[in-house]
């Protein structure tokens, strides 16, 4: 699919991952743009005739995620799309405690038994993306206010807890 790095989908969403940061500070004119061009080439590999919500996620690191709720409604032969930017602090990323004693430049943070890497350093990043999940919209707020943030140490040192 070109750019698409993947689709997911999920529930009545589809999931757009976008390695690609050349639209993250673009005017809402040239990001709409970018959107249709998206839309087009999905088209090509799903029917998309309804009215969606777009929220856009974006991060320095990696680039955009986007989701696609559809409205379900039956009244449109073509797509059109309402596009709502979600101000999240950053993306994190879910690794398995095994994975965590290999990095630097990343701040750990350990939520509900589970290991989150937030990066600090583009190099770390493309090591990180491999080996992990992306965690993006309102669970990122979760884990970094909730979550405890540990060192190495900490982290490799204890699987197990209730943090």
């Amino acid at each position: 699919m070109g750019e698409f790095v993947k689709v997911d989908f999920k529930d009545d969403k589809i999931i757009v991952f976008l390695n690609n940061k050349k639209y993250l500070n673009s005017d809402s004119k040239t990001f709409e743009k970018y959107l249709k061009k998206i839309f087009s080439k999905l088209e090509n590999y799903i029917p998309l005739d309804d009215y969606y919500d777009v929220f856009v996620y974006k991060d320095n690191y990696y680039g955009v995620i986007l989701e696609f709720k559809s409205s379900d409604s039956y009244f449109f032969d073509s797509y059109d799309m309402n596009i709502v930017f979600i101000k999240s602090p950053c993306f994190l990323y879910e690794v398995n405690y095994n994975f965590i004693e290999e990095l630097k430049g990343v701040d750990i943070y350990k939520y509900k038994n589970k290991f989150y890497l937030k990066v600090k350093n583009e190099t770390i990043f493309t090591k990180i993306l491999e080996y992990s999940d992306i965690i993006y919209g309102e669970y990122v707020l979760e884990v970094l206010k909730r979550g405890k943030k540990v060192s190495y140490e900490e982290a490799s040192c204890s699987t197990f807890g209730t943090t």
